[in-house]
């Protein structure tokens, strides 16, 4: 290589902005290695928390699934499916599903304490449709026990909630049926005709349209 080409390198600032990036590694070896360990951590953290998150929600999902066939079946006793609930329960971690299911029967069998105590104490879930569940249940426990303006606050935490995992249409209705009740006809006809035009399809459109009759009639 010729006198001028070598000198012409050295005068590159590309080569040598390169040179100094190597000389910096160089000297900062022992903490890149470091901070490059400690990411490699982090990362192990996230991969194990994400696969033992999971499989808890696959199994909540199993438990769910299992309570759910206990609570509907029809050759049980409501005494009989408290009982089998109860043995599902886990001696440790989130027992929610177990305590949804739990205080549903409670809830219908008329013991309005007891339900709503159980669901106050239980804890939060993983699966999102168990905590809206319970909140429903919370709602209908209030409304049962005439607590019309709890029962229509808990109701409407439901409705805002975008990601909800249960039937807005069913919540407007009975909203509306609380409303009646409680004498505002006007906030009523309006969540019955929200009812009716957000949900053309839904399973209490008639009635939706049979109530808004009613109302508009007398």
């Amino acid at each position: 290589m010729k006198r001028k080409e070598r000198e012409h390198l050295k005068e590159d600032p590309f080569v040598d902005f390169i040179g100094k990036i190597i000389e910096l590694f160089n000297k900062s070896k022992k903490w890149v290695l470091l901070g490059g360990g400690v990411l490699i951590v982090i990362v192990l953290v996230i991969v194990i928390f994400i696969f033992f998150r999971s499989k808890s929600i696959s199994n909540e999902n199993n438990l769910y699934a299992r309570a759910f066939s206990i609570k509907s079946s029809d050759t049980l006793s409501s005494g009989e499916k408290l009982t089998e609930l109860k043995k599902l329960k886990p001696k440790r971690g989130i027992s929610s599903v177990i305590d949804l299911f739990i205080a549903s029967i409670y809830f219908e069998e008329g013991e309005m304490k007891t339900a709503r105590q159980i669901i106050d104490e239980s804890s939060k879930s993983k699966i999102k449709l168990v905590n809206d569940e319970k909140i429903l249940l919370k709602a209908e426990i209030s409304n049962s026990m005439n607590k019309h303006k709890e029962a229509i606050k808990l109701f409407n935490e439901l409705l805002i909630d975008r990601d909800l995992e249960i039937s807005k249409d069913f919540i407007l209705l009975k909203v509306a049926k609380i409303q009646l009740k409680m004498g505002h006809k006007k906030l009523a006809i309006s969540n019955l005709k929200n009812l009716t035009n957000d949900f053309p399809q839904s399973f209490y459109y008639n009635d939706a349209i049979t109530l808004l009759g009613e109302i508009e009639s007398n």
